[in-house]
């Protein structure tokens, strides 16, 4: 029995993609459990991140296609459902 295993380490791209995806569920939950869009400051309190990283993990959500952002008003994040069946 190898107890001293390496543990394998996630790349930096990896990371980045496990934050977007903790930053998308956070948003769907504030959704489900307020019905209305998170602000930037809710984001980041719930994620332990900062306000500018929020932002860049929205910037990155939205380019993928995932939310949808209006800049001129507040709390206006809109998730973008999925149509690729599996």
């Amino acid at each position: 029995m190898d107890r001293h295993k390496p543990r394998q380490r996630k790349t930096q791209k990896e990371m980045i993609a496990a934050l977007a995806d903790v930053v998308y569920q956070c948003i769907q939950d504030y959704f489900a459990e307020y019905g209305y869009a998170p602000s930037i400051a809710d984001i980041a309190e719930r994620t332990h991140l900062s306000r500018g990283g929020v932002l860049r993990y929205l910037d990155r959500l939205e380019l993928q296609g995932r939310i949808q952002r209006d800049y001129r008003i507040p709390r206006a994040i809109r998730l973008i459902e999925s149509t690729l069946e599996s």
